[in-house]
């Protein structure tokens, strides 16, 4: 573990939360990566696969593996963003679909299904 005053000089203490919501940013998660990695590489010890999922700074609950769970997470959901924003706005010579098309398709498909269950739809 890094001593409490070579940690003062490499970084302020953070919240594990402040980490997290920062790491949204697949950037900053790849930043922290690198910089939780040099930590481990000051140590001298180097990241292993039974060191990953412990702090290399002393008091902290953020590890290489968070960063490794929230760069997968970011690629998940950057993935979906890119997915429904080509429906949306496919481009210029095909219309897209509106921006609440999925809203609506799952609300009109829970009504068909309260409806079809009763035998009968809304009179």
């Amino acid at each position: 573990m890094l001593s409490t005053d070579r940690r003062s000089c490499l970084s302020v203490y953070v919240c594990v939360c402040v980490y997290v919501c920062q790491s949204v940013l697949s950037t900053t998660a790849f930043g922290l990566g690198a910089k939780y990695f040099a930590f481990y590489e000051i140590e001298g010890i180097g990241v292993q696969w039974d060191n990953i999922s412990v702090s290399p700074v002393e008091d902290d609950e953020y590890s290489l593996e968070l960063v490794l769970l929230m760069m997968v997470f970011d690629a998940l959901f950057y993935g979906l963003l890119t997915w429904y924003i080509e429906n949306v706005h496919p481009g210029n010579s095909v219309s897209g679909i509106t921006l609440y098309y999925y809203i609506t398709l799952h609300l009109v498909t829970r009504l068909y299904r309260r409806t079809s269950r009763h035998g009968q739809g809304y009179r």
